[in-house]
């Protein structure tokens, strides 16, 4: 990007009121977006407002623009991932009428001197990494959960829940007047919790409470405002494949998404945070979690993500997700592949995100190639993340019939005909026939027998696992160089060999 001194730029400051006019700046300074070229209708070149907009997410402070990640999210993107010129400039001007936008100087985001000290809003690059060229998609969290110090004032508890779950006050837009049932010494008591926001986590508490799990609380009164938990009834897992944390090939991110596969259920939400817009802890974590494991545990073939009573449903009533902890979803499940085979430790930003974005998404890091045509003939090669209207789901190759073999999280019927379902190994081809279903059904029989005596192996269709609807659906392909390397060749392995490749046969 050429930089040029300006006559004409919004200077977006923090915290200085009202900001109207356009103004001009010779040199970046402090909070002010002072540079970026401008046309003579006024607009900011569109790949100048794509790094300011990239930066303000890179120093967490998108939600400074009065705009949700969605609105964002939904402006025009080119050919080159770059937001369109005429949104971006609307945004970045909106940000300025109201008193709101980017903290740091863009100085510092283009040339590479952010302060450590920094909290990241947008998934972490291995070095030399290119930078996204488009706006992060959701807000993420960036710190581990928080150490909370127990002492003789803190008193054993175990969270039951949101009072009147179900109810038409517990809609997420009273997420704040929410009270919380605790047993405490045997009898139910109530509380609200403090749920200030802690550096860019918003609800710190209560991304950190799980249904029936043991915590040591502090509390005000009847507030609580210190948290930790203390569960000791969790169980161990030792996944039949398991890749290695940090390992950043082609072959590890398959081998790591097996992990999961057979004993992790669907959960609507299941990796998001608790306020459904960016990852939960346990997608960014290490390994199989035992929340998972433990909530397949204590179900069976009648287990079901939904029902019809808002009180009982696992379902993220009132679009928050009280459970979002025991399970994963389909995007949940890909960004936990994703961020178990990029990283080896905990905490770190995540890479959750809407479904139907996720395949672009990724690209937008640099990644590989993502691409909106996808027919029923396409040939989809291991590795490759498939995004369709509501769904994203994980290639693991393409048998010579055409049918594709897949790994996702999905409400797949039981024997018994109950939606629950959730991490597995299934098919997309034409009927029980294709091999694609005779390689899902053999693997999941083998080395996740558990799974198939409460589910049956997903067959899908290829006219529906292929479609691309929504204009930002489509299929992304790793270019094996960064971040991911392939040094086995299985990216152009059929849907057999690589199977065979992944379980060591």
């Amino acid at each position: 990007m050429k930089k040029q001194l300006i006559a004409a730029l919004l200077a977006l400051t923090v915290g200085c009121g009202v900001v109207t006019t356009i103004q001009a700046s010779a040199e970046p300074q402090a909070g002010v977006v002072s540079y970026g070229d401008v046309d003579a209708d006024g607009f900011v070149n569109a790949e100048d407002a794509s790094m300011i907009l990239h930066a303000a997410a890179v120093f967490g402070t998108t939600a400074q623009y009065g705009l949700t990640a969605d609105q964002i999210q939904a402006a025009d993107v080119d050919r080159s991932m770059t937001i369109n010129a005429e949104d971006a400039t609307w945004i970045l001007r909106y940000a300025a009428s109201v008193g709101t936008g980017y903290r740091g100087s863009l100085e510092q985001y283009v040339f590479g001197t952010v302060p450590e000290t920094t909290a990241y809003t947008n998934p972490p690059m291995p070095t030399n990494a290119p930078a996204p060229t488009e706006p992060a998609t959701s807000v993420q969290p960036t710190n581990p959960a928080p150490t909370v110090p127990v002492g003789d004032d803190a008193v054993n508890a175990v969270f039951l829940g949101v009072s009147n779950w179900g109810g038409a006050s517990t809609t997420f837009s009273n997420a704040y007047t929410f009270t919380y049932r605790f047993l405490v010494d045997g009898s139910e008591r109530l509380y609200t919790l403090d749920n200030t926001t802690v550096g860019d986590m918003p609800y710190p508490l209560q991304n950190m409470l799980k249904v029936n799990y043991h915590f040591r609380i502090k509390a005000n009164g009847s507030e609580i405002y210190s948290v930790q938990e203390v569960e000791n009834n969790l169980p161990d897992y030792d996944p039949p494949i398991a890749g290695t944390p940090g390992v950043t090939t082609l072959r590890n991110l398959l081998t790591t998404a097996m992990e999961p596969v057979g004993t992790t259920l669907y959960m609507f939400g299941g990796g998001w945070n608790w306020q459904d817009n960016g990852s939960g802890w346990q997608t960014r974590s290490i390994g199989v979690q035992p929340d998972w494991v433990r909530f397949w545990q204590e179900h069976d073939q009648s287990y079901t993500y939904r029902t019809n009573n808002h009180a009982a449903t696992y379902y993220p009533y009132g679009e928050f997700n009280q459970y979002y902890y025991a399970g994963l979803d389909c995007s949940g499940f890909v960004s936990w592949a994703v961020y178990n085979t990029l990283h080896s430790e905990n905490g770190l930003p995540g890479y959750g995100g809407k479904s139907t974005q996720m395949a672009r998404r990724f690209a937008g890091y640099g990644w590989g190639d993502w691409t909106h045509s996808v027919g029923t003939n396409t040939v989809m090669r291991p590795g490759d993340i498939m995004s369709m209207s509501g769904h994203v789901w994980l290639s693991l190759g393409t048998c010579s019939d055409g049918s594709i073999v897949i790994a996702h999280s999905t409400p797949s019927d039981s024997h018994s005909g109950q939606p629950g379902g959730g991490v597995q190994i299934g098919a997309v081809g034409n009927s029980t026939s294709c091999q694609a279903y005779k390689l899902a059904s053999k693997y999941m029989q083998r080395f996740y027998p558990g799974w198939c005596a409460r589910y049956k192996v997903t067959l899908k269709s290829k006219s529906d696992y292929l479609a691309v609807k929504a204009s930002d659906a489509g299929r992304f392909t790793w270019n094996c160089s960064y971040p991911l390397t392939d040094p086995d060749g299985i990216q152009n392995m059929s849907a057999d060999q690589a199977l065979a490749y992944i379980f060591g046969e």
